[in-house]
């Protein structure tokens, strides 16, 4: 019944609070140390929730910046393109200069 008492004040079904009272009424060291798992166990929860969110926006910053690569690439490509058909169009007698 402790560890579900446990689980249940990490969880949000139980006030913690309203667990804590009867471990004062025993003993103040336990108190103490029901605070102790307590926090330790949310600041555990919070940094892993954070590293997951954390972790998966610098993921999704990273595809982004990928993407925006080969989009940049893909641009370039056809900007060479484009330039050579226009020099092309321009040395009507293939040369290789522009008269």
């Amino acid at each position: 019944k402790s560890i579900l008492t446990l689980f249940q004040t990490l969880t949000g079904g139980v006030d913690w609070g309203d667990a804590i009272r009867p471990l004062g009424k025993v003993n103040w060291i336990l108190m103490v140390a029901f605070l102790a798992f307590f926090i330790l166990m949310v600041f555990i929860i919070l940094n892993v929730m954070t590293a997951v969110f954390c972790q998966t926006a610098i993921e999704a910053a990273d595809k982004e910046s990928a993407r925006s690569q080969e989009r940049e690439i893909a641009c370039t490509r056809k900007l060479v393109v484009d330039v050579c058909n226009v020099f092309s169009e321009v040395d009507r007698d293939q040369s290789g200069t522009i008269d």
